[in-house]
C-alpha cells in the first residue's frame, strides 16, 4: 500500500513500501548478484531483520536511505533507467567520498536521490 507524504511545500507524493520496492526490484535485470542480496535485504525489511531494526513500518524512501551499500544503489539506479550521465557523476562522488561505507553511500544519494529513482520505478509497467 502506498503512503502519501506532504511535503513542506505542500505538494503531495505517494511513496512505497518496501514490499512494494522489492516488488518492483524482482522485475529489473536479473542474475546480479547486487539484485539477490537487495532483495534478501528488503525481504526482511518489515521486521528485525539480521541487523535486528526497532522500527518496522519504514517506507521504501527510509529504506533507500538507509541502505549503506553503494553498490547496491548505485544497481538500482541504473536498473531503473537514470541515464548514463547521473551515474557516471554518482560513481565520480563515490571516488571523492571517504573511504567508509556511510559516506559512499551517501555520497551516492546526493546524485541519486530517492524522489528520482522512485519516479523511474513508478514509470516502469508495473
Amino acid at each position: 500500500m502506498k503512503k502519501l507524504v506532504v511535503h513542506e511545500t505542500g505538494r503531495k507524493t505517494s511513496t512505497m513500501t518496501p514490499a512494494e520496492l522489492r516488488s518492483r526490484i524482482q522485475r529489473l535485470r536479473p542474475s546480479k548478484p547486487v539484485r539477490e542480496q537487495l532483495m534478501a535485504w528488503l525481504d526482511e525489511y518489515d521486521g528485525p531483520g539480521f541487523y535486528n531494526r526497532k522500527g518496522f513500518n519504514h517506507s521504501a524512501r527510509f529504506a533507500y536511505n538507509h541502505l549503506q551499500s553503494p553498490s547496491a544503489l548505485l544497481w538500482l539506479a541504473g536498473a531503473a533507467g537514470v541515464p548514463p550521465f547521473a551515474l557516471r557523476k554518482a560513481k565520480t562522488v563515490l571516488r571523492r567520498a571517504q573511504p567508509n561505507t556511510a559516506s559512499e553511500a551517501a555520497a551516492v544519494r546526493s546524485v541519486l536521490p530517492w524522489e528520482l529513482v522512485q519516479a523511474l520505478l513508478l514509470a516502469r509497467e508495473p
